[in-house]
């Protein structure tokens, strides 16, 4: 804390006629405020302020708000275009303190609210990566023969999410710990990875089913070999309709718990 100096300092002290006695000084205080990201960009900061005298109890002295008391300037909205401010004065004259000896002590508090503005990030991040892993899934609609149109298909979705997310980071607050975009990027990632891993399994399939057709040598071995060949194409039609299924189910259902989370 500094007193704010011109000429002299900016207070005085004024004695009224009534006996009362008038004491003001201004100071100029720079305050800090912890801030947490974990929901980020759903993230809401609070930044309070407490002031209290150190020594005196409330039988001592008291702490009121003079007129309005603390201001916040009116253009601190353009000021802060990615949040929302908000204000609250509260009106409480004393506080405690565990284990204070002298027991309530006077106090005024204020808090400030910051809610981000996450719009541009629903337009910018959240839809671009969800139609990445929407267009993933047209893979499972592709004939498995299309081994270079499924596979490019894949890798490009992969890739251009996880460049997505490398981009995002750079203009993200940095933070040691799990963050909401983190956790939505990481599902978008592991959906498109699994897609990819799903073709993978596909083409194995069918690579036995080309290691059956070989192996059929002599007429009475045919109808064993025909079985196992329908088995492997039943095997393969069932991968692909269960991708189709189980992918999709899984992403929505982790879209419900992750926007429920974070904006209900």
């Amino acid at each position: 804390m500094s007193s704010a100096t011109l000429i002299q300092p900016f207070g005085g002290v004024q004695l009224m006629r009534d006996g009362r006695v008038f004491w003001g000084q201004m100071f100029v205080i720079k305050l800090g405020c912890p801030m947490f990201f974990h929901d980020f960009p759903f993230d809401v900061q609070v930044c309070k302020i407490e002031m209290a005298s150190y020594f005196h109890s409330t039988l001592d002295m008291s702490f009121a708000w003079y007129g309005d008391g603390i201001s916040a300037s009116p253009n601190i909205q353009k000021l802060l275009g990615n949040y929302e401010f908000a204000f609250v004065q509260e009106n409480v004259t004393s506080c405690s303190t565990a284990g204070y000896v002298l027991g309530k002590y006077p106090c005024l508090r204020s808090k400030m609210t910051f809610k981000r503005r996450y719009r541009n990030y629903l337009l910018g991040v959240y839809i671009p990566s969800s139609l990445f892993v929407v267009v993933s899934w047209a893979s499972f609609f592709w004939p498995a023969e299309a081994i270079p149109a499924r596979t490019v298909l894949l890798i490009t979705a992969l890739l251009t999410t996880i460049s997505l997310y490398a981009g995002v980071q750079q203009m993200t607050p940095a933070a040691n710990y799990t963050r909401a975009i983190d956790t939505w990027f990481f599902a978008c990632i592991m959906a498109v990875a699994m897609a990819l891993f799903q073709y993978a399994i596909i083409l194995q399939i069918r690579n036995r089913q080309k290691l059956v057709a070989s192996t059929r040598i002599k007429p009475m071995n045919s109808s064993d070999s025909t079985d196992a060949r329908d088995y492997w194409v039943a095997m393969e039609r069932k991968v692909e309709l269960g991708a189709k299924i189980l992918y999709v189910l899984a992403f929505l259902l982790f879209n419900l718990v992750y926007w429920v989370r974070y904006l209900v």
